[in-house]
């Protein structure tokens, strides 16, 4: 690094604006700076640059000596004149003619003592970051035309089966035999299901576009509304922790609870004193969220399927369902940051830990 910067003169200048700074400090910042950092004179030209943004550039000091900033900056309207504090996201150009992305930090100087104006540009290199993002907008286009194709495509023959299913019971229903009945009956009952795991695959599908809204939630609040709207049976008992609190989107943190509980009322409702708690506890030195029933439980053996789309431990017949309420909880948690696993023994209940790291 060059310890005696050479600074151009420049006349009629009214370096007035900006941080006044000494020579030693502007050469400290380029030795200790972890990120890449360049000084630039007001007619643009680069006068320094350290290690940090030679590497994030592929050039050598000299090369970028030789260089004006809008050498490297992909901005068609660059221009020091009014710039005084500037944060943004820039393209720059690397040796190879490749787009490198930064987080630049662009400040206006004025060197103590001499009639100089100087620019520190200060550049966080976020080219994997921007690479990440791409990908993920990739996949939400990906997502956003299979809820097309599943609202539109899928919808059709499903419409269609239901639609002559029905028209078969009301017309032909007498000149069936019973085992022709029977057939038509289930017929009709898959295609019902098949719509409602549609339903629920559209919901994956736009829970994974949704941007989560942060905010402070009372869930013991939001936790005895849920209750009161699935109007179950007196016989069931509900034991809700007072002053239960976290921060989440507020949309899905009810769709999460929703799903949890019904999904304890389900597998509880063959329970003589079916019993539901939601609280908190320890765990490993943290406080998590609970969700605890007394119902039919699983065996533990197989607690990692418990999340995943269409994963169902349990018949039908015992108990209905599409097999994708958990999976969505698994991914309303994933959003928050958070882990969710499940604790169990056959007919001894079930117990679901939850955390969110908005919390």
């Amino acid at each position: 690094m060059n310890q005696n910067l050479e600074l151009p003169q420049i006349k009629n200048s009214s370096p007035t604006e900006g941080i006044k700074v000494d020579m030693s400090e502007i050469q400290s910042m380029l030795r200790i700076s972890t990120i890449g950092m360049a000084v630039i004179s007001e007619d643009t030209k680069i006068l320094e640059a350290n290690q940090h943004l030679c590497t994030i550039l592929g050039y050598t000091r000299q090369e970028l000596l030789i260089l004006s900033y809008p050498d490297i900056v992909l901005d068609n309207d660059l221009s020091m004149h009014g710039v005084e504090n500037n944060n943004q996201v820039r393209k720059y150009l690397n040796k190879k003619g490749q787009t490198v992305w930064g987080y630049s930090s662009l400040r206006k100087v004025v060197v103590k003592d001499q009639e100089t104006i100087l620019f520190i540009d200060q550049v966080y290199d976020i080219t994997k970051e921007k690479m990440l993002e791409s990908a993920c907008n990739s996949m939400a286009d990906e997502l956003k035309e299979l809820s097309y194709s599943v609202s539109h495509d899928l919808r059709s023959p499903l419409r269609s089966i239901l639609g002559f299913s029905q028209a078969l019971k009301e017309d032909e229903m007498d000149n069936l035999s019973d085992e022709g009945k029977d057939h038509l009956k289930r017929i009709y009952n898959a295609s019902v299901r098949m719509g409602k795991m549609l339903d629920e695959l559209l919901g994956l599908a736009r829970l994974s576009l949704q941007k989560t809204r942060p905010q402070n939630i009372d869930l013991t609040q939001l936790i005895k509304e849920t209750i009161e709207g699935f109007k179950t049976d007196s016989k069931y008992n509900f034991e809700i922790e007072e002053g239960l609190v976290t921060n989440g989107d507020l949309k899905s943190i009810k769709k999460l609870f929703e799903n949890l509980i019904d999904n304890a009322i389900k597998f509880s409702s063959k329970e003589f004193a079916p019993t539901i708690k939601v609280g908190t506890t320890k765990h490993e030195g943290s406080t998590v969220f609970y969700v605890r029933d007394n119902g039919a439980g699983f065996d533990q053996a197989y607690a990692d399927k418990l999340f995943g789309a269409y994963q169902r431990l349990h018949t039908p017949e015992e108990f209905e369902g599409t097999g994708m309420g958990l999976a969505i909880v698994k991914r309303i948690v994933s959003q928050h940051g958070g882990k969710i696993w499940a604790e169990s023994k056959p007919n001894r209940g079930a117990t679901f830990y939850l955390t969110f790291s908005m919390s």
